[in-house]
């Protein structure tokens, strides 16, 4: 794990879900290892008074519209952060993950 990943964990040890801390601490590594790009704003802004709707929009970003954040990685770095992006969206445990956070702000 990379030294500024390790950072998160205070955020992902609000998850009960093993699994869904597990998968959603890969993808902010694997983004982050990619895209070099720093999270740790977000996930602050998470934890506190963030609406939940920005919460949900900010999640959704970041597994289908990560592009916008890696323009300077290579076009093959890209392309696979994106096919990764895009089977995580498919996937039930983002839902869940949206649901999750609906929760921490009820």
């Amino acid at each position: 794990m990379t030294r500024w990943c390790s950072r998160e964990v205070s955020f992902h040890s609000l998850f009960t879900n093993e699994s869904l801390k597990n998968n959603y601490l890969k993808f902010l590594c694997t983004f982050h290892r990619q895209a070099k790009f720093l999270f740790l704003t977000d996930v602050r802004a998470l934890k506190g008074s963030l609406k939940l709707e920005d919460a949900r929009a900010i999640v959704r970003n970041y597994f289908t519209e990560g592009s916008r954040y890696f323009i300077d990685t290579p076009t093959e770095q890209r392309r696979r952060i994106l096919n990764w992006s895009f089977r995580a969206e498919q996937d039930r445990s983002t839902v869940e993950l949206l649901d999750i956070l609906e929760d921490m702000h009820r």
